[in-house]
């Protein structure tokens, strides 16, 4: 499985969350009025939030219910299931594609060119876009919009929370203890329930209550909490509603719904998404990468109830990457996140290219307000950080078309002027020349891509068969240098011999070393590798051995090179020679030294040891990972 470069991939997404966008290339020029079109091309692979666009490039932005903990047992990765429908697309359609005319371009054009002078424009050094916000139009006749704000979250130091929604021992949703937002919500939960029978049913139905503002039943105690939903199943007339002010899930019944009275709506959300920083679910324990159910308990009972200390590590995307202490014992505080790595529940990891990059911009920023006040003499530039610039333009000249500008739009799947057309080709006569464009993807930086680990089939494009579940395959740990392995049971090539097709594939799970101590365990000879000093092992060449008259591999297309990603000692090498001794021993079929004449419990227990010594030995191989 290939390594992606963390900074490639920010720079790709421009900032926005590869796990629930895909990418679409060579979209046509003045892509805001493809946007109904767009939206409608991936209506069925999941509920939308937004589209944006940049230069030629459409970004497809999904949003989906909070998985359960059941369904992130048995999810490989982060990403959202409408990012792998998105993605499996450009295997069953010939192409995506969009037609745009003459006569609506210039009309686009023109409409731009009249609004530009409204627009703010801020420039982002990091990714080196330009970006536009457009200003609400509302009408006099329209009434006051539900808005839930979230709330304003520093981005270093320390807060004071509580935790009230366990996803995974690494995320959570909490509550800040430390403001006087606390007693504001216990008024404002005991007005809410003051008379529920005066409380007036939601006027809307179906997808339209999703990301609706309004008031659900909790059913641990029957009262009304603000929440919005999340999900709706129109057949079975239910919703998934979070409540904005806790963070916990709940499925309610959709006539059980209330409005939100608009008062209401000034208390911004008080439960905000937090993720521990710097570690990660133990891979001795769960080689699949997920927490263990034993790591959610004891999560539980560290965090349950308690006053918690967090301090900030960054703040990415309006979520906190903390450090948890418990300091309700002032003469034992406990770091949480290394409690669980001493109890052997998570490791050490290190934190993603984006919370480094938000914990730098965030001290550049401190330093920055510090200073503010020895700062006399301003142009008209609002300094953040080194890192975000943002620049008046009110009376520059610069011209929409100069500036490649990054724009977001909300997800609206409603026909716009010539959406037909625009996915048909078939304009009215007077729209002027006519051009089909084919759609480059979608695709996503995460997307994994296989290569084979023969001499001959690195020259080869590997390919898995459709109808697997492994034909879109998106890293789960993308920024590791370590490799991982896939494996199939079937291998074909075509015609050209420049294609390897995998059939029956299963991806190993992600443990260090495992591709380098499965080779060799297996190949039935191995000759090592060392540095120029020969110090330290870096690699082997296994194969089926060599002729003893030339000194030559037997099959030199079909030997595998390696290149360690772990240490491997002397002291490894004697337990890796020990365990295929054992398997060699557990598989003889010879009648008068191999197994047969032992009996089944005999072949079980040599099994059984193999087993244990491997896995220990895997451990100890994490260890020294987690040591370096």
């Amino acid at each position: 499985m290939n390594k992606v470069e963390e900074d490639l991939v920010a720079k790709e997404m421009c900032g926005l969350d590869p796990n629930t966008t895909v990418i679409l290339g060579n979209v046509p020029p003045y892509p805001q009025q493809y946007r109904a079109a767009l939206c409608q091309m991936f209506d069925n692979c999941g509920a939308g939030k937004k589209v944006c666009f940049q230069s030629s490039k459409a970004y497809i932005v999904f949003e989906g219910a909070r998985p359960s903990r059941q369904e992130i047992e048995r999810e490989t990765t982060n990403a959202l299931p409408s990012v792998r429908m998105a993605l499996k697309l450009k295997e069953f359609e010939e192409s995506l594609h969009l037609f745009s005319s003459q006569k609506c371009d210039e009309i686009e054009k023109s409409n731009q060119q009249t609004t530009i002078k409204s627009e703010r424009f801020y420039v982002t050094d990091q990714n080196n876009i330009q970006s536009f916000e457009q200003k609400p139009q509302v009408t006099p006749a329209s009434s006051p919009q539900k808005v839930l704000k979230p709330q304003v979250l520093p981005k270093h130091g320390q807060i004071h929370l509580m935790v009230y929604e366990i996803v995974d021992p690494g995320h959570i949703w909490a509550q800040r203890v430390d403001t006087s937002s606390v007693s504001y919500l216990n008024a404002l939960v005991e007005a809410i329930n003051q008379r529920p029978e005066a409380l007036q049913p939601v006027a809307r139905q179906g997808q339209h209550l999703v990301r609706y503002p309004c008031l659900a039943p909790y059913s641990g105690n029957g009262l009304y909490y603000r929440a919005v939903p999340v999900s709706v199943m129109e057949n079975s007339h239910l919703a998934v509603v979070n409540f904005v002010d806790y963070g916990n899930n709940e499925l309610v019944a959709t006539n059980t719904l209330r409005e939100l009275p608009l008062e209401h709506c000034h208390l911004p959300m008080q439960a905000f998404e937090c993720f521990l920083a710097g570690v990660k679910p133990s891979l001795t324990k769960s080689p699949d990468g997920q927490w263990t159910k034993e790591a959610f308990l004891r999560f539980k009972q560290l965090t349950d109830g308690k006053v918690l200390v967090a301090e900030i590590f960054s703040q990415v995307q309006g979520t906190l990457r903390v450090f948890l202490h418990d300091t309700s014992e002032e003469s034992h505080a406990i770091n949480i996140n290394q409690q669980l790595v001493m109890e052997g529940y998570a490791i050490n990891a290190e934190e993603p290219y984006q919370s480094r990059i938000a914990r730098e911009q965030g001290i550049a920023e401190e330093f920055y307000e510090s200073k503010r006040p020895y700062y006399r003499h301003r142009l008209d530039w609002d300094v953040k950080t080194t890192f975000d610039i943002k620049p008046s333009l009110r009376n520059s000249s610069v011209r929409l078309e100069d500036v490649g500008s990054f724009i977001q739009m909300e997800w609206n799947m409603a026909d716009q002027p010539y959406t037909y057309a625009q996915k048909t080709g078939r304009y009215p006569p007077n729209s002027g020349q006519i051009a089909k464009h084919v759609l480059k993807g979608p695709y996503n930086p995460l997307e994994a891509s296989f290569l084979s680990l023969t001499s001959v089939g690195q020259s080869r494009l590997t390919r898995i068969e459709k109808d697997s579940v492994n034909s879109i395959t998106l890293n789960d740990a993308p920024f590791e240098e370590h490799s991982r392995l896939m494996v199939a049971t079937n291998v074909a090539i075509n015609p050209a011999g420049n294609v390897v097709l995998a059939r029956n594939t299963t991806i190993l799970p992600n443990l260090h070393g495992l591709p380098s101590l499965l080779c060799l365990l297996f190949s039935p000879y191995v000759e090592m590798r060392t540095d120029s000093c020969s110090t330290h092992y870096t690699g082997a060449l296994c194969g089926l051995g060599f002729d003893p008259a030339t000194g030559e591999s037997l099959f030199p297309q079909h030997d595998i090179e390696i290149s360690f990603d772990v240490s491997i000692q002397q002291q490894d090498l004697d337990l890796i020679n020990h365990l295929r001794k054992a398997i060699n021993l557990a598989v003889d079929s010879d009648e008068e030294t191999g197994t047969t004449m032992w009996g089944t419990r005999a072949v079980e227990k040599i099994q059984f040891q193999v087993k244990k010594q491997l896995l220990e030995y895997v451990a100890s191989l994490l260890d020294v990972y987690v040591c370096m």
